[in-house]
């Protein structure tokens, strides 16, 4: 099975054999040779192929990459913890930061300040 994205509708992903809106994803999480998608609706998909082979089309869509395990959907931040390293998504899902990207994360985070007030 390949994933793709959808011909018809760019704004979509196709993960196995269902079409899913890329909005509609919460987060991507890496697990050796697999990527776990978790959606809004608390569904988890899990599919064979790497994070990293899925990483510049949600990086297009607005996702942040935090972690070389987690690929991010901002709109579903519920908390930033800057001093524990780790923000809190919707469905209580947890994604680490790593100290390299921490620094993007926070510039990221307060140039676009007032997208994200609960954050703060």
């Amino acid at each position: 099975m390949k994933t793709h994205k959808n011909k018809t509708q760019s704004n979509d992903i196709r993960i196995g054999a269902e079409i899913y809106p890329i909005s509609d994803i919460v987060m991507l999480e890496a697990s050796i040779n697999y990527t776990f998608f978790y959606l809004n609706n608390g569904k988890k998909i899990m599919y064979a192929k790497t994070i990293k082979s899925f990483e510049e089309q949600f990086i297009s869509h607005g996702f942040l990459r935090v972690h070389r395990a987690y690929i991010i959907n901002s709109a579903y931040m519920e908390r930033y913890s800057r001093h524990k390293n780790y923000i809190l998504m919707q469905n209580n899902l947890r994604a680490s930061i790593s100290r390299r990207r921490k620094e993007f994360l926070d510039y990221y985070l307060f140039d676009q300040k007032s997208s994200f007030p609960h954050i703060f």
